[in-house]
């Protein structure tokens, strides 16, 4: 907020509040999501990937 020349008091008495945690959730969703994808691989499943 500070790119549009807001502080976090002004922004907290502005009726956005609400769509602003909806947004941070997304956010973090995504970034769950990220770090799922990006497992490691090892063990019997990598014998498993490459068939010994």
């Amino acid at each position: 907020m500070e790119q549009y020349g807001w502080t976090l008091t002004e922004v907290r008495k502005q009726p956005y509040v609400k769509l602003l945690e909806i947004l941070n959730e997304e956010n973090k969703e995504e970034t769950e999501e990220k770090q799922s994808e990006q497992k490691v691989i090892t063990g019997t499943d990598l014998r498993k990937l490459f068939g010994s």
